[in-house]
């Protein structure tokens, strides 16, 4: 990790572009947050009504990161 990319993370500076996104309407706060093409696949085929989610806008936050916290 270079220390730009330290001071980045910490201030969160590097959400800003998603936040820029949620005042666009091309992103919601809080949901299901979207999921590397590889993963869909295979939770595509794996979970039960996974494919539910895929009908929403992309989140920002999940629902678990707001009950558990920032990891």
């Amino acid at each position: 990790m270079t220390p730009l990319s330290r001071v980045l993370c910490r201030s969160r500076i590097d959400e800003l572009p998603q936040v820029i996104n949620v005042l666009l309407g091309d992103m919601s706060l809080i949901g299901p947050r979207p999921d590397c093409i590889h993963h869909t696949r295979l939770y595509l085929r794996d979970v039960p009504d996974y494919r539910a989610r895929l009908g929403v806008r992309p989140e920002i936050t999940g629902y678990a990161q707001t009950e558990v916290g920032y990891a």
